[in-house]
């Protein structure tokens, strides 16, 4: 009945609760905890952005969006971040847009390039990492209640469906 190969760290009463669902019910559960703490490196992503001089357009504060994967081959739960290819744009310049491309020039900095070579830097203005490491502590203790709360509205679901 519980999901087979999949692995879980943590909380061992937590982890007794997690085994006794059915693997569709643990899936569910731990995607919606997953995409909920996604969203909260979001929006702290969204707000590091503003804070920045960084911005020009505010494109790339409007693409980032969040995806999460359920692996059922992997028994695992992917939530990820991002810069969606479709949000584009103009920029001052007149020239078109996409954050997809630069997001990760604004957040690792670069090099100002040319034929004739180099001729300067640009720095690094971090949104992600910081915005994840900001809500780290936050996002566990979270993932850990509604865990539980999800899990004991799934158990008590799957004892009332095995009752009839």
């Amino acid at each position: 009945m519980a999901a087979d190969g999949m692995q879980l760290v943590g909380d061992k009463e937590l982890n007794k609760l997690l085994l006794r669902l059915p693997e569709k019910m643990l899936g569910d559960v731990m995607k919606k905890t997953v995409t909920s703490g996604a969203r909260k490196i979001r929006t702290t992503a969204r707000k590091r952005i503003e804070v920045t001089d960084a911005v020009e357009t505010g494109l790339l504060k409007k693409s980032l969006s969040t995806k999460t994967r359920l692996s059922k081959r992997l028994g695992t739960v992917r939530a990820r971040v991002w810069p969606k290819k479709l949000v584009q744009g103009v920029g001052p310049r007149g020239r078109k847009r996409v954050p997809y491309y630069y997001a990760h020039l604004v957040e690792f900095g670069h090099r100002i390039v040319n034929a004739w070579g180099s001729h300067g830097h640009v720095p690094a203005r971090p949104f992600l990492r910081p915005a994840l490491d900001e809500n780290r502590t936050r996002i566990t203790s979270e993932f850990d209640g509604k865990a539980r709360k999800f899990l004991d509205k799934a158990i008590a679901k799957a004892e009332a469906q095995r009752k009839t």
